[in-house]
């Protein structure tokens, strides 16, 4: 059985679980800021979830965040970003064991977030 969403229907998917922004919806083959005006398996909407700082005198603060996009089924991808870490800011063994803290505390935030999704399909 094929379950037809609508632009209507988005008003009703929830927002995804420990999402802490989410934007409007959207669609690749629309411009920029575009009301929705179909529904398809690429409508989907950008999503930020929680993010953790990791910090140190001689290394700038490193951000841990979750992000991702949601469908109009509900589901979402998240992705796990890092900002700040590059060659020109070598990290030391604490700063490093503190990232590495940090990338599996929110590792387990994903897996946690995704087993709270609802699909609306």
């Amino acid at each position: 059985m094929t379950t037809t969403i609508t632009t209507e229907d988005l008003a009703n998917v929830p927002h995804p679980a420990g999402a802490v922004q989410v934007h409007e919806w959207f669609n690749d083959d629309q411009p920029v800021g575009a009301v929705v005006d179909h529904v398809y398996e690429g409508t989907r909407r950008w999503f930020v979830g929680i993010s953790r700082l990791v910090s140190c005198p001689d290394v700038p603060d490193i951000k841990v965040w979750i992000d991702g996009f949601q469908y109009a089924d509900g589901h979402a991808d998240r992705y796990i970003m890092v900002d700040n870490v590059h060659t020109d800011h070598p990290l030391p063994p604490g700063v490093l064991r503190d990232l590495i803290a940090a990338l599996t505390a929110v590792a387990d935030e994903v897996d946690l977030m995704a087993s709270h999704d609802q699909d609306t399909v």
